[in-house]
């Protein structure tokens, strides 16, 4: 070996252990993000619940019979990318216009030239910015969205898209099972009307079935159609909550925070953004001893399942709270 292909070697060896030193716990409970008594995984067995974007960081984890849920950097906006077991994808939203890139370039990084199901929560700029450039650059194998529609640039641009790409929408409705690949299942809980007063209340409300493992989705849902879902029937109980609305008060009622009864939440928001989520919100999730984690403070945030244990990593450790 040449001096100079060591050095390199050397250089490349010296990064990556900085790199992975770097990757450290997301710390909730005011403790140091330092302290040892909570480590960066998080790994806990089901009994509650049936039971700045970059390219994915390297988490070390054994990946193998393991669902895969990474909540996305998304700035102002909502991101989740989805890997099964045996390799079919899901995404939920897409984030602004200009967060599209970077999820090319996570994609990109672990060889996805298709995304199985797209899931639209609901037409707000800031989750349907991003889909136009997804849909051009991927296959798309079905898009699911819910019926409504909204006058802003951002929804004529997907709609261009899907017209481009010859990819139809199919409506999301509550009562809809769809599988993705042979062991998750995709359950639809909301919305459970067409005539709603307010956007955010078409929000798909979506759980995601792995075993004991759910992962529920809430889009922007707001109170009218959080009391439907509890008036339903169907079973809320999840294993991580994605909170609606990024936290504000107008989602995520007590009623409806209970019926969950998550272990953890995750809250989109932008770094630095004091306003979300609600201090109303955040006193409900400690009351019920919810570890609550936010992408501004956080970066990505992913948890791996086998159905039965799950494991949380996250990309950056945030400020130690008081």
């Amino acid at each position: 070996m040449t001096d100079i292909k060591k050095k390199t070697r050397a250089i490349l060896l010296t990064v990556c252990f900085i790199l992975f030193q770097g990757l450290s716990a997301c710390n909730t409970d005011g403790r140091d993000p330092g302290d040892t008594t909570l480590d960066h995984t998080d790994a806990v067995p089901l009994t509650s619940a049936p039971a700045t974007p970059t390219p994915e960081p390297e988490f070390n984890v054994d990946t193998d019979n393991k669902l895969e849920v990474h909540f996305m950097d998304a700035g102002e906006g909502e991101c989740t990318l989805v890997f099964t077991p045996d390799g079919k994808t899901l995404l939920v939203d897409g984030g602004t216009a200009d967060f599209g890139q970077a999820v090319i370039t996570f994609l990109r990084s672990r060889n996805v030239r298709k995304l199985d199901i797209v899931v639209s929560s609901h037409p707000d700029a800031d989750r349907i910015g991003g889909l136009a450039a997804l849909i051009k650059e991927f296959r798309i194998g079905r898009f699911f969205a819910p019926p409504v529609g909204n006058d802003i640039p951002e929804f004529s641009n997907m709609l261009a898209a899907m017209s481009d790409a010859d990819l139809n929408q199919e409506t999301a409705n509550a009562g809809l099972e769809v599988p993705l690949g042979a062991q998750v299942q995709l359950k639809f809980l909301a919305p459970m009307s067409t005539g709603y007063d307010h956007l955010n209340d078409y929000s798909v409300m979506l759980q995601v079935i792995y075993g004991n493992t759910r992962i529920l989705f809430t889009g922007d849902a707001e109170s009218v159609s959080e009391k439907q879902v509890l008036s339903s029937g169907s079973s809320l109980a999840s294993t991580v909550l994605k909170v609606g609305n990024n936290g504000a008060s107008a989602s995520t009622s007590q009623e409806f925070l209970t019926a969950v009864a998550p272990m953890y939440a995750v809250i989109f928001t932008k770094p630095g953004d004091e306003a979300v989520p609600s201090k109303i919100l955040l006193d409900k999730l400690n009351q019920l001893k919810v570890k609550w984690y936010k992408t501004g403070e956080c970066g990505i945030i992913s948890f791996y399942s086998d159905g039965t244990n799950i494991e949380l990593k996250t990309q950056k450790s945030p400020p130690k709270r008081t």
